[in-house]
């Protein structure tokens, strides 16, 4: 997780004394399932502490409604196209912070530790309690603003694909026959053929390098697992 974030500059150590209020970090460790309840891996996650943030404003950002999705997977089975599913991994660290409302964050002796061992030029940033302070370049897990930067960010990359979002769903975007979902950084892309979405994936790996991608006729997706094998038909499980 560590060496993803310097991979992406994602924060920057300081010795700077900042303006506004240092947040701590969290190391957060989740056992990912599948429907059936079998453990595909376990995920090690950085968070901040959000909480200790103002709510001055608004950092609220949509994600797709169900009966969009629902609707988009239906026409998919109906019209007899090709459904691919994929997630974009640390999808949050892709969108930039704005300079003028930088984040500062703690990190305490043991994570400090990590980042030195990876990167021995930043012990010189070290406090005398062996913490760190970090001013966050991109977008984290946890802090308020982040769902809404990297929907920004995403929706700027697609606009410049050549896509516009629905005018019933602000998730839900069209480019020709392709239509697109996005709930955060899970995608549910329905396409002509199989040629066509890869094409779409290749551009997307381009920007936010390598996605998990699911291809053929079963796809599980927010929870739900949606079997395309009887064509012409979909059957939707939980």
């Amino acid at each position: 997780e560590l060496k993803q974030m310097l991979d992406k500059n994602v924060f920057e150590p300081t010795l700077t004394r900042p303006r506004s209020r240092v947040i701590n970090s969290f190391l957060f460790l989740k056992e990912k399932k599948d429907l059936q309840g079998k453990l595909i891996k376990i995920k090690a996650r950085l968070v901040a502490n959000g909480s200790l943030q103002s709510d001055e404003k608004d950092n609220s950002s949509p994600t797709s409604s169900t009966s969009g999705l629902l609707i988009v997977a239906a026409v998919a089975a109906q019209r007899g196209m090709v459904v691919t599913t994929a997630d974009i991994s640390g999808a949050y660290l892709n969108a930039e912070t704005p300079a003028e409302d930088r984040v500062y964050m703690r990190l305490d002796p043991y994570l400090a530790g990590c980042l030195c061992r990876l990167k021995p030029d930043y012990g010189k940033f070290l406090a005398p309690d062996k913490s760190m302070t970090v001013a966050l370049l991109k977008a984290l897990y946890g802090c308020k603003d982040s769902g809404k930067l990297w929907y920004e960010e995403l929706c700027s990359y697609l606009k410049v694909m050549g896509f516009t979002a629905s005018r019933g769903d602000p998730c839900v975007f069209l480019r020709g026959k392709t239509i697109l979902v996005i709930y955060v950084d899970d995608l549910f892309i329905v396409t002509v053929d199989q040629e066509e979405a890869d094409e779409l994936i290749f551009a997307l790996e381009q920007k936010y390098e390598a996605l998990t991608v699911k291809r053929g006729q079963n796809h599980e997706y927010l929870g739900m697992l949606f079997d395309y094998t009887v064509p012409g038909m979909l059957k939707v499980s939980m």
